[in-house]
């Protein structure tokens, strides 16, 4: 798994332990290959739905490259738990924002360019150098 997902994983963690219907994605992710049978096992010997849950996203970092994509597509054929592919993708554009600076000339001019996925914004800001001299 990409660390970028790793971190949106942690990151959300609190609110996916709380919501996360884990034992609805099982049979799903052991079809598409995001979890192994003993990943089903640990999972279902847990003994609440949120330490099934946690357990799930404790094994889901270590499933390979495909575990998160594997991970939304289960969610998003989940009654009841879009809503958490919809906050694990709003955050992962956040997190993939870009920022990039560059100081051009003596002038002192910075350009400051953001990108969100969707668009491209190009800032100028002008840094006023403080003038040492003093004026005659």
């Amino acid at each position: 798994m990409d660390k970028k997902h790793k971190q949106l994983l942690r990151k959300n963690r609190i609110t996916l332990a709380q919501d996360l219907e884990a034992t609805q994605l099982l049979n799903y992710l052991f079809q598409e290959e995001g979890l192994s049978e003993n990943d089903l096992e640990s999972i279902k010997a847990e003994k609440t739905r949120r330490t099934q849950a946690e357990k799930l996203l404790d094994i889901l970092p270590r499933r390979g490259p495909k575990a998160f994509d594997i991970f939304c597509r289960a969610l998003a054929d989940t009654d009841g738990q879009g809503h958490l592919v919809d906050l694990l993708k709003t955050n992962e554009s956040v997190a993939s924002e870009a920022v990039s600076s560059t100081t051009t000339g003596n002038r002192g001019d910075t350009s400051l360019e953001l990108n969100d996925g969707n668009s491209r914004f190009l800032t100028q800001i002008k840094r006023q150098r403080h003038q040492t001299l003093l004026h005659k």
